[in-house]
């Protein structure tokens, strides 16, 4: 997530551990999390779409992150939570 995001929602960032089973899931994300879609609405705000999958298996490549369909719905999962922070959602 960019800087200026993660202060404009002005928290704390919580101190967590990963399993260690989920480790190449949260390398991988973290590895394609600046390959987003964002579209600029009319009121001059982003929507983050999502990410670009062509983009992020291009980096996963590069970064030779080799993920196993399991992994790969993890990295769709974060990529989910991500979204509905970064459009300002609130649960």
């Amino acid at each position: 997530m960019p800087a200026e995001i993660i202060a404009d929602l002005k928290v704390e960032a919580p101190r967590f551990a990963v399993f260690h089973q989920n480790m190449v899931i949260v390398n991988a994300f973290l590895t394609v999390a600046s390959q987003w879609r964002i579209i600029s609405l009319a009121t001059g705000k982003a929507y983050w779409q999502g990410l670009d999958y062509t983009a992020a298996k291009a980096g996963l490549d590069l970064a030779q992150i080799a993920l196993t369909p399991a992994q790969w719905s993890g990295v769709q999962l974060m990529e989910e939570a991500a979204r509905t922070v970064l459009n300002g959602y609130r649960g």
